[in-house]
């Protein structure tokens, strides 16, 4: 798709900075290899859902087919606002329905035996094993992992300050705050944090303003290292399918810490804030499959001593 030079102008004007990013990796990637050649005012809703149909045939999660089309009516709706084009050919495309984060949590979560090995299988590399823990046991997103420093570590206190968030645009690694933009402290487990404090002597992270897990020369790790650090530890611990799929992502390594903590009996309230979740309301629907028939028992003995003699 091509749009006129003065229009990219006035995008890079109007949109911040990593919208703009994401925008161009979308048309880039994906929408200019498959609709490039098109110029904005020939694009028609039957070729934006050859585009959907495209991308899913080549084997595109829903999530990015729908982030794909996201782009593709801004920047059409833009040349409408422009005058380029009459009307929002990818206005009422049909996309296919989202995932749902219940069935993302059904689908990459680990039992406690699995995830014991996995940690067993991470005991030649302290890194990888501690940086697997963070998102297992304390539920870190990915990019929260690569920024947190040490300065955010409280080894004495079992919490961590997580206040950031690392992530790689067009190759080049931007800090931000956290998701929602919110700031929490979140717990950590006695064994875990001796691991980490073992990993901070180990790495020489004595430096205050340090990343627990630095890349080259100090910088932020790669976007890329989390996962293929926990790739290679999936397959040593033999946890991958019969065709050598990974049975977990990263982000499986967060569902499965609020699956553990659930089942443990933590409450609902609870994990949502180690989590780092908006509203309580968002874990309930994400993990309402995990509160199990028998749970509801101990809402009824909350009543068991009334009206007995």
């Amino acid at each position: 798709m091509r749009l006129p030079s003065s229009g990219c102008t006035r995008a890079q004007a109007c949109l911040p900075p990593n919208t703009l990013a994401e925008v161009e990796v979308d048309l880039r990637l994906r929408i200019a290899p498959v609709r490039g050649h098109l110029p904005v005012d020939q694009i028609t809703r039957q070729q934006v859902e050859q585009l959907v149909a495209d991308l899913l045939r080549t084997g595109a999660s829903v999530r990015m087919v729908r982030g794909v089309v996201s782009t593709l009516r801004r920047l059409l709706q833009a040349a409408v606002d422009w005058g380029l084009i009459a009307s929002n050919p990818a206005r009422r495309v049909r996309l296919p329905a989202p995932e749902t984060h219940t069935r993302q949590a059904h689908e990459h979560v680990l039992s406690m035996p699995e995830l014991s090995r996995l940690i067993g299988a991470c005991k030649g590399s302290l890194r990888t094993e501690t940086m697997i823990r963070v998102m297992a046991e304390a539920g870190l997103r990915r990019g929260e992992v690569i920024g947190l420093r040490w300065e955010d570590v409280d080894l004495a206190g079992l919490r961590l300050h997580v206040r950031r968030s690392v992530s790689d645009v067009h190759g080049i690694r931007q800090e931000r705050t956290t998701k929602g933009k919110r700031s929490r402290r979140v717990a950590i487990s006695e064994g875990f944090a001796e691991r980490l404090a073992a990993w901070r002597v180990r790495s020489g992270g004595d430096r205050a303003t340090g990343y627990v897990w630095p890349g080259r020369v100090g910088a932020p790790m790669s976007a890329h290292s989390p996962n293929q650090s926990l790739a290679r530890a999936l397959r040593r611990a033999g946890l991958v399918d019969e065709g050598g799929v990974r049975l977990v992502t990263p982000h499986g390594l967060r569902h499965t810490a609020a699956s553990l903590m659930l089942a443990a009996g933590v409450p609902l309230i609870v994990v949502s804030r180690q989590l780092g979740h908006a509203n309580p309301n968002v874990t309930a629907q994400v993990y309402a499959h995990l509160l199990v028939d028998s749970q509801l028992d101990e809402a009824a003995a909350a009543f068991a001593g009334l009206g007995s003699s």
